[in-house]
């Protein structure tokens, strides 16, 4: 189980950059936080892009601050192949951790690559 930490821009892994290319495995946990330019994750343009090697499941933590009930962690699955997340996928009321301003994301199952976009107009998908 490895820890990643993901800027909008910049992948990292350990706090080192990540080459295009690394491997993620199921029950490495991601955290995708703002670059120190941005003051915060704007939700309506975030887009991660996963290059799926075999089949991925993924969980998108509740943040700290939600309390709907019946809802709280997201279960995300990406085939085989290239796929973006975004958009009405992800909420800041639901999964923004408040305390340090990030998303925190784990692979439950599968693997591939990942990457972090902060795109310049917001996903409507």
């Amino acid at each position: 189980m490895a820890a990643t930490t993901l800027s909008v821009v910049t992948c990292t892994k350990d706090g080192t950059a990540v080459v295009a290319g690394n491997t993620l495995a199921s029950g490495d946990t991601l955290t995708i936080s703002c670059t120190t330019a941005q003051s915060a994750i704007d939700f309506s343009t975030l887009m991660l892009r996963f290059a799926a090697t075999t089949t991925m499941s993924m969980i998108v933590a509740a943040g700290t601050n939600y309390s709907e009930v019946g809802q709280g962690n997201l279960t995300i699955t990406v085939a085989t192949g290239t796929s973006i997340v975004g958009g009405k996928d992800f909420e800041s009321a639901r999964f923004l951790n408040s305390t340090t301003g990030t998303i925190g994301i784990t692979l439950s199952a599968g693997g591939g690559t990942v990457e972090a976009y902060q795109m310049p107009n917001p996903l409507t998908e």
